[in-house]
């Protein structure tokens, strides 16, 4: 808001210019008053060390190049006085006489101040107040000097008209184009008053006068003085003036300058206080800001994980077309080799077919699992075992896949009766070591390789206790890999195959490390260190927790590895499967037709239903049957629940096992106490897992 002026305002403004002078130091009292001829001839006073040195560089600065221009302007007017001598020679033979003395001396002292103009080039010019001076002092001196010795060489009365004159106009270009500090231009005043003062006395008294000259001399001495004077004192109060206001210039802008720092630091500080009062909006800004970052680091992670989502699949159709192009390519032979009765390329035939759907069944079971431990579903659980019966558990389908291999498989366990208790998910646990041990097989050393080195093919799988911790390692001596594909965790990515050696055996999914990797974040405390080298084998140690030492416990029954193909051998178990009434329902009329084959081929009696509507048709009308195996997603918008339902209202202890292709949730939480006590089985299923699963509902069932 506009305010009413203050008392003393107008006095402030009437008196602004003595207090300039003040500033300046040019008054000695800050009150209306006239400037004498004192003042005039006193230099202004100068600033304190450090200002009055800044102030000189400023005024040096500016005026260079106008004092170059001055220099050139003044030496051109010099030398063009070399027409006038010609004009003047060429009409008076006494003049003449005297011309080419007068020219030369006109010409040398062009020269010479060429030479000085030279000089107001050099970058010292416009910094060196000292030089600067040097050089427009030398400048000058140099042409009032030689326009004293021209009046002196000219004869009369071309001295007194003309060169005099000259002498005069050299002195007023001295103080007026060249802006000379006062204090030299009273020194240069001084030596043209004393060269001046020579020059007209020799003239005077020296030089023979012609008849008629002698009246006009009388006044010349004198009106030359006068004259003489005059540009003298108007050359000092012109150097005056200039330095008075030039320093009254520099002392206002260095005031402003300050005033301008004095509004910085104010500036300044009141952006503090503006940071200070604005610091919770910027606390709530940068919390906002936090959340937008988080959630562009979101998008960009999912974004990522989409990426490598896509690879993984590219990857994983790629080498799940790689059996199901086996098994095309196989029909056709295996249905020649049956009809033309040709045995033996039909059981070659059968076989490949057999490795060709074990190999699709182990890359769907890894892909699945992935998934599974990747939803964040699945939770460890840890419980205290004995590791060495785990081992010996797991040997047993080991030994069988190393004799197929022809590869030595060795277990290396402590003494008996020092157990190796431990505390980690038994079932997590057996997935790592049967990934470990099916790698060391898969990627054995080559027969040929082996022969060449007198050394067998083999795998040793060792465990022993160090502090609180057991470690076991499984160690091969086969291809190896590369130290730095093992530091970079290449080894760890989905379908890694550890570079371009082949891998024996059979073709490896790709994924088992990758699992492996999966299952120990979800063990706490649990650490799997690997070392390598291409040509000379690999080492997987795993570390975990260890418990007190206690005795150890009694042996448990073999686990069937999953994922080890099934033989003749290993059905023979299922004989008590026989004549079981088994209704199944499901959608797929391929999964329909070969689990009825399947199940018929062990003598289940089985009844195929390919909806809901048919099982509730004949559930109502004929015999029930002893168990139902369902798929989970029926159509029509139907489900295993549904069937649930059905049976439970007549038969609430009829055993029932669901076989679904799902890999997420089958249900909501709201319904998930339905599905509380059933057997859920997800496909693809091992002929042995589902005849299993078949059997041990039909035992656990009341009778």
């Amino acid at each position: 808001m506009p305010t009413a002026p203050r008392r003393g305002d107008d006095a402030a403004r009437v008196n602004a210019p003595q207090v300039e002078a003040v500033w300046q130091g040019q008054l000695s009292q800050p009150v209306n008053g006239s400037f004498s001829s004192a003042r005039v001839l006193r230099p202004p006073r100068p600033f304190e060390a450090e200002t009055e040195k800044a102030f000189v560089q400023d005024y040096v600065s500016k005026l260079a190049q106008p004092r170059r221009l001055a220099a050139l302007l003044a030496t051109l007017m010099w030398t063009l006085f070399v027409g006038l001598d010609l004009v003047w020679m060429a009409h008076d033979p006494v003049y003449a006489a005297r011309g080419p003395l007068i020219i030369g001396l006109r010409l040398l002292t062009t020269v010479l101040l060429m030479l000085l103009i030279s000089r107001l080039w050099s970058p010292r010019f416009g910094k060196d107040a000292k030089f600067a001076n040097r050089v427009l002092s030398s400048g000058v001196m140099l042409g009032f000097f030689s326009s004293c010795v021209l009046a002196l060489l000219a004869p009369a009365p071309y001295d007194e008209r003309f060169f005099f004159t000259g002498m005069l106009a050299a002195t007023l270009a001295s103080f007026a184009l060249f802006g000379l500090p006062c204090r030299l231009a009273q020194r240069l005043a001084a030596c043209y008053a004393l060269c001046s003062g020579l020059t007209v006395l020799s003239c005077d008294y020296l030089k023979p006068r012609g008849p008629g000259l002698g009246a006009a001399d009388e006044h010349f001495v004198l009106a030359f003085a006068l004259c003489m004077s005059t540009v003298l004192l108007v050359g000092i109060f012109v150097s005056w003036c200039l330095e008075v206001f030039a320093r009254g210039s520099f002392r206002l802008r260095e005031e402003l300058a300050r005033q301008h720092r004095a509004f910085v630091l104010q500036e300044r500080e009141l952006a503090r206080l503006n940071k200070a009062l604005a610091r919770s909006g910027r606390k709530a800004q940068g919390r906002m800001q936090a959340v937008l970052n988080l959630k562009e680091r979101l998008g960009q992670e999912a974004e990522r994980r989409s990426a490598e989502k896509s690879r993984f699949i590219a990857s994983a159709v790629h080498d799940l077309r790689q059996p199901v192009q086996a098994l095309l390519s196989a029909q056709r032979p295996l249905e020649q080799a049956i009809l033309q009765a040709q045995h033996q390329p039909a059981r070659d035939l059968l076989r490949l077919t057999r490795q060709a759907t074990q190999a699709l069944h182990e890359q769907l079971r890894s892909i699945l699992d992935i998934s599974h431990l990747e939803s964040g579903q699945v939770q460890a659980s840890l419980q205290p075992l004995d590791l060495g019966l785990l081992l010996q558990d797991l040997q047993e389908a080991w030994q069988r896949q190393a004799a197929d291999a022809e590869l030595d498989l060795l277990l290396s366990l402590p003494p008996a009766g020092a157990a190796l208790r431990a505390h980690s998910d038994a079932e997590f646990l057996r997935r790592i070591l049967d990934n470990l041990v099916s790698n060391g097989i898969k990627y054995r050393r080559s027969p040929a390789a082996a022969e060449g080195r007198g050394e067998p093919a083999r795998l040793r799988l060792s465990a022993w206790r160090e502090g609180a911790e057991i470690h076991l390692a499984v160690a091969d001596n086969g291809v190896g890999m590369a130290p730095a594909l093992v530091d970079e965790g290449m080894i760890f990515r989905p379908f890694f195959q550890g570079g371009k050696h082949p891998v024996l055996g059979g073709r490896g999914v790709g994924l088992g490390l990758t699992i492996v990797k999966a299952l120990l974040q979800l063990l706490p405390a649990h650490r799997l260190a690997v070392s390598s080298q291409l040509g000379v084998g690999s080492c997987f140690t795993l570390s975990l927790p260890a418990l007190a030492l206690q005795p150890r416990l009694e042996p448990r029954p073999p686990v069937a590895i999953s994922g080890a193909e099934e033989s003749a051998e290993s059905l023979e178990g299922l004989a008590a499967l026989r004549g079981l009434r088994v209704w199944l329902v499901e959608d797929d009329a391929l999964v329909r037709l070969s689990t009825q084959r399947l199940l018929e081929s062990f003598g289940l009696q089985l009844r195929a239903f390919a909806d809901l509507a048919c099982f509730a048709a004949a559930w109502s009308a004929e015999p029930r049957p002893q168990l139902v195996l369902s798929d989970f997603r029926l159509p029509q918008a139907r489900s295993a629940l549904d069937v649930l339902r059905l049976v439970r209202m007549s038969e609430p202890d009829l055993p029932l096992v669901i076989f679904s292709g799902e890999s997420g949730p089958l249900v909501e939480p709201s319904e998930q106490s339905e599905l509380a006590n059933l057997l859920v089985l997800r496909k693809p299923v091992a002929p042995r897992d589902l005849l299993q699963a078949l059997l041990d509902q039909h035992v656990q069932a009341p009778d």
